[in-house]
């Protein structure tokens, strides 16, 4: 999935994972993008939604350990985009582009802190409950559930910026 999602970049037909058109890695940023904008509030704004009829498999994380029943990809979006944008940093002698070192990192274009973002991956479990997400986000989500707090806003302060 990586290679094909690089495949523009490889090519030095693109500079950027945003721009490379017509690759799935264009579509879950523009859609994790649409979902931080519009505040939807969702058990977790970190996930994939879900894609059916032949779209794109959405990311389940460790939610596929404990179901194998489910489809999707045992792998966050997050760590995803993160990887990718690693990966497609790296310089390689066979390949002629690779994501410039001046292009922001991914989770920087997305408003996610990098620094806080290891701290909340290592302690998610102690500093998250029920929700993760950008704040506004998890006050929809307490609201619609009719609590009036959530477990992990002080971390999501620090995290999303």
């Amino acid at each position: 999935m990586m290679y094909v999602d690089l495949n523009p970049i490889r090519a030095g037909i693109n500079t950027t994972l945003e721009g490379s058109d017509f690759t799935s890695i264009q579509d879950r940023l523009f859609d994790f993008a649409q979902q931080r904008k519009s505040n939807k509030a969702k058990s977790d704004v970190i996930a994939d939604k879900d894609k059916t009829n032949g779209e794109l498999l959405c990311f389940k994380g460790d939610e596929l350990l404990a179901n194998d029943a489910q489809k999707g990809l045992p792998f966050s979006l997050q760590d995803y985009f993160e990887l990718i944008d690693w990966t497609g940093r790296v310089i390689r002698d066979d390949k002629k582009g690779a994501i410039p070192a001046d292009v922001l990192p991914i989770l920087r274009k997305l408003g996610v802190n990098e620094k806080e973002w290891v701290g909340n991956v290592n302690h998610f479990g102690q500093r998250f409950y029920h929700v993760v997400g950008a704040v506004e986000a998890m006050r929809q989500y307490s609201d619609k559930i009719g609590q009036w707090w959530m477990q992990g806003m002080v971390c999501s302060r620090k995290l999303y910026v």
